[in-house]
């Protein structure tokens, strides 16, 4: 069976788990949902495996753009797995480092029943109490390395840079010969 690696973690993928839910482990994926938004390191994300030119992966929603008919496929698949549509334990990696906390499965399931009786006002809360929780288990990446600027030459020496807002003069160009004048002299 082919791997994934997240979080330095091989984890077979198969047929027998479609759907995950977890942590982003970085801030790469983009929702593939309405939004569009990057899914940042440490948000509560759900994964619906696809086939990507003949293998196997994962792409990622955000909790907000998982559709009603993703939540019935979900409610399906865990009800076949596990015998309860509330157990959701077949969505979690169990080979994964980072380990999704109880509470964040609570409010997934909620979210669930929020999308399955169209109950915008409560799925609101909870997305926004979600949201409260993602932020604060967020891990900001470090920024990229700049690159430092080469070395300032002082006036004179050969090679200086030109000073702001001077335009680069250009090379001077060789004298041709005229070609007249040329040919009258060689008669």
């Amino acid at each position: 069976p082919q791997c994934s690696q997240v979080l330095g973690v091989s984890i077979p993928l198969s047929p027998s788990m479609p759907y995950r839910l977890e942590y982003a482990a970085s801030a790469r994926a983009i929702c593939k949902g309405a939004c569009k938004e990057k899914l940042l390191k440490g948000r509560l994300r759900l994964g619906t495996e696809v086939n990507i030119a003949d293998r196997p992966g994962y792409q990622f929603r955000c909790l907000a753009c998982v559709t009603p008919r993703q939540v019935a496929n979900i409610r399906n698949f865990v009800q076949e797995k596990t015998g309860s549509p509330t157990d959701l334990s077949c969505l979690l990696n169990g080979d994964s480092e980072v380990k999704v906390e109880e509470r964040d499965i609570e409010l997934f399931a909620e979210i669930m029943k929020a999308k399955t009786d169209k109950d915008a006002e409560k799925e609101a809360a909870l997305l926004k109490e979600l949201a409260e929780r993602d932020a604060s288990r967020q891990v900001p990446d470090a920024p990229p390395k700049r690159k430092r600027a080469p070395a300032k030459k002082k006036e004179g020496e050969e090679g200086a840079a030109p000073e702001e807002g001077a335009t680069k003069a250009a090379a001077p160009k060789k004298a041709a010969a005229p070609k007249k004048a040329a040919a009258a002299a060689a008669a």
